[in-house]
């Protein structure tokens, strides 16, 4: 791929996009309008799971991206605190429960490794707290006192448990640190500058326009991360992108709820009235981090507190732990970011305009995703996609 091509955005999904780029021999540019990662040590939890139920198509995306970031992990020497503590779904009323059970055997099936099912704790290996070593691929299935002995955080509600093995978390500001340092050291370049436009016509590519009033020309333009579209409107392009609103509620000091080496929970509810996902937990530092997705646009001055409230509300039916644990006085802290996926309610990843204009957004915060992304867009500029059309 010998092109010329300029990358516009901010966090994982620009860098490694760029990356992706210029290891297939792209000369590329990176436009960022603020550093890419911060200076100095810092520690972003940010998870990966290879595993989307009833979704085959995430599935294989995130699959991928998990195999590229354990290369990137032996790569780097372990530079960004990679574990492997796990992905753990619940089911507790009827429907769920049948559909979970349904759908880790369709994915223990296609390859996604084998399924041990677990009538009591005897066989059941627990994941280490820090690295990967000696944890078992697939899929641990755990019903009754197998579930609530191998993870006794979780109330009788709590019917089925499966345990998916190749997931966990890495820290995300030294992930994008070790990345965007292989991209420098491969002839990449980074620019602090803002896009201002861009045309395009059959003799030039792309002509790129900077606030600076620097021009780069191009063969291609990638759009990559949470500006996506307000970047992609200031060449006159439109994505015809859903809002939804990632509500993130952050219970200080209440990781210990969760036991020793927690995994990433996610609580699988009947049919949601409001179209939302289903709420992911996990730790991040001292402190317990609940997210989910639910369609709209984040209310004008909300502060999120009464939706905070309902997703901790939501979790503590299989958590019971929750129902009266808020952290400190006070610190149930609520952050609402409105997020832009596409109609399917799936992240974007393609093309845009058949002129050479990429785009993807909609990823975080998962790495998986969002480097399985970033590859397949990469390929897309090459002609040459190996996944699937998302």
């Amino acid at each position: 791929m010998a092109s010329q091509v300029v990358v516009v955005g901010s966090g994982l999904a620009a860098i490694a996009t760029a990356q992706s780029l210029v290891s297939r021999g792209a000369a590329v540019v990176l436009i960022e309008e603020r550093e890419p990662v911060t200076p100095g040590p810092s520690l972003e939890v940010e998870s990966y799971r290879p595993w989307w139920p009833g979704d085959e198509v995430m599935t294989r995306l995130a699959t991928r991206g998990v195999d590229l970031l354990e290369g990137l992990h032996v790569e780097s020497g372990g530079g960004f605190a990679m574990n492997r503590r796990g992905h753990l779904l619940i089911g507790s009323e009827l429907d769920p429960v049948i559909r979970l059970r349904t759908a880790a055997g369709r994915y223990a099936a296609a390859g996604g490794g084998p399924l041990r099912e677990h009538s009591s704790t005897d066989w059941y290996l627990p994941a280490p707290a820090e690295g990967m070593r000696g944890v078992p691929g697939g899929l641990d299935l755990l019903e009754g006192r197998a579930l609530l002995g191998a993870f006794p955080f979780l109330g009788p509600q709590a019917r089925l448990g499966v345990m998916v093995r190749r997931a966990g978390w890495v820290d995300g500001q030294g992930l994008r640190r070790w990345l965007l340092g292989t991209f420098r050291a491969s002839g990449g370049t980074v620019t602090a500058d803002s896009l201002s436009g861009a045309t395009c016509d059959v003799t030039q590519g792309w002509v790129v326009s900077l606030a600076s009033g620097l021009k780069l020309r191009a063969d291609g333009i990638v759009l990559a991360g949470a500006r996506a579209r307000p970047l992609a409107r200031r060449i006159s392009l439109e994505l015809g992108l859903t809002t939804s609103t990632r509500v993130t509620a952050l219970l200080t000091g209440s990781a210990s709820l969760l036991g020793v080496s927690p995994p990433i929970v996610t609580v699988l509810n009947a049919a949601d009235s409001d179209g939302g996902t289903n709420p992911d937990i996990r730790v991040d530092g001292a402190d317990l981090r609940i997210e989910r997705l639910v369609p709209g646009s984040p209310p004008p001055g909300a502060d999120g507190s009464a939706l905070g409230e309902s997703i901790v509300e939501r979790v503590a039916l299989a958590l019971p732990s929750l129902h009266t644990h808020r952290g400190p006085p006070g610190r149930l802290m609520v952050g609402l970011t409105g997020v832009g996926i596409g109609s399917d309610r799936r992240p974007v990843a393609g093309v845009i305009d058949p002129r050479g204009c990429y785009v993807l957004t909609g990823l975080e915060p998962d790495v998986g995703l969002t480097l399985g992304a970033a590859e397949l867009v990469a390929e897309y500029f090459g002609g040459k996609p190996s996944l699937v059309d998302f």
